[in-house]
């Protein structure tokens, strides 16, 4: 039979400030919901309108330049908008603005869908298994506790908004070729990045609290889709209201 010594075995790892416990959380969390094919799945679905978005910013970068590659859609947009095209740049904002809108107006209704899925064993599964003595018997605090796990969903939330947001950004500067492009768009992109932030925020915090109120995950999406839906027929029939 092995003996194996209990006495003190110095650490030799590389120590984290205490600022950076929830970190550790995160990165778990993450990890453990990559190792799903179906949270893929949902990600790489997510990434369908950001293709979208990119496809129409490399376009219009294109027409500003009145490239030969976007010849036969110039000469329809003419027909259409034939001030536009005289000067596209003169409505780069505008189109910027719209394409954007419309992806995150997508994005929305899928990040619902996703922070319930990644969201609603979060806690719950802590619960059920007793897992939280486990955790605070590390030098962890509650809001450490609390804030990796909000990390989590920030995590997947970014990886279907902003970073996607980004990479259209970045694709639609360089089919642009035209440095003044940053100082129109700029603010443009801030938005974006605050509005992910802001939607992961807010519907984390809910889907935490949601998860903290049972043990049985399975009743998590129930209750996010009676608050969702519910909250949006309200929203519909005081706009009604207040119209009519």
């Amino acid at each position: 039979m092995p003996i194996f010594d209990q006495g003190y075995q110095h650490w030799s790892g590389t120590l984290s400030g205490h600022g950076w416990r929830w970190l550790a959380i995160t990165r778990h969390g993450v990890r453990i919901g990559m190792k799903s094919w179906f949270l893929r799945i949902v990600i790489l679905l997510g990434w369908v309108p950001a293709l979208g978005l990119a496809f129409v910013l490399c376009l219009w970068g294109l027409v500003e330049q009145k490239s030969n590659l976007v010849a036969p859609f110039l000469e329809i947009l003419a027909r259409l908008f034939p001030q536009l095209v005289a000067d596209p740049r003169h409505y780069r904002v505008e189109v910027w603005t719209i394409c954007y809108d419309y992806f995150m107006l997508t994005e929305l209704r899928y990040s619902m869908i996703l922070i319930v899925i990644v969201g609603r064993t979060l806690i719950s599964q802590d619960l059920r298994f007793n897992a939280l003595p486990l955790y605070f018997s590390r030098p962890l605090r509650r809001i450490d506790y609390f804030a990796g796990k909000l990390g989590v969903i920030v995590a997947f939330v970014g990886m279907v908004v902003i970073v996607p947001s980004l990479i259209a950004y970045a694709l639609g500067l360089l089919f642009s070729l035209d440095i003044t492009i940053v100082r129109d768009t700029l603010p443009l992109l801030l938005s974006t990045i605050a509005y992910g932030l802001v939607i992961s925020v807010s519907a984390g915090l809910f889907i935490l609290a949601l998860s903290s109120l049972s043990r049985n995950s399975r009743y998590i999406p129930i209750f996010w889709l009676v608050i969702w839906l519910g909250s949006a027929i309200s929203g519909f029939i005081l706009e009604k209201a207040d119209r009519g």
